[in-house]
């Protein structure tokens, strides 16, 4: 099985995020590989909380993925997530680590709508005419990245 090139630096994300006290995997369900609670299986992302300090056993296999026995409503569960799977990764301190190029299409899409915009189609001719009309010197609006669970 040839790994995806990204899975080294996945990682080592990885590893440097699991120093401190937790890292959350931000993973694709349906790919190929990935053992989850079969009630997660149909949501387009999944976020898994996993730490070298929790009770149950975390493995991580170079150039594979990902093995962590995670609690579930109070059940654990051994969840299986290749480095495939892996879209992003967030420390504890919310560093993120992100590889769009495993992102879900409908993830990077409700980065690039505006806030409170669903499309890019739903941008309101009025937002553009008050974006032009905006005074002189001030100061405009940074796009902003948010956390998506």
């Amino acid at each position: 099985m040839s790994a995806n090139p990204r899975s080294r630096e996945k990682q080592i994300t990885l590893d440097r995020f699991l120093q401190d006290d937790h890292a959350m995997l931000h993973i694709v369900p349906s790919r190929p590989g990935v053992e989850i609670p079969e009630h997660l299986i149909e949501q387009t992302t999944v976020t898994l909380k996993v730490s070298r300090l929790f009770r149950g056993r975390l493995t991580i296999t170079e150039g594979v993925g990902i093995e962590a026995e995670l609690l579930f409503s109070n059940e654990y569960f051994t969840c299986k997530v290749p480095f495939d799977a892996i879209w992003a990764v967030t420390s504890s301190s919310g560093q993120m680590r992100m590889w769009p190029e495993d992102t879900p299409e409908e993830i990077l899409a409700s980065l690039a709508a505006p806030a409170g915009a669903t499309s890019m189609e739903n941008v309101s001719a009025a937002e553009s005419d008050d974006a032009k009309s905006s005074a002189v010197g001030a100061e405009k609006k940074r796009p902003a990245l948010r956390r998506v669970k």
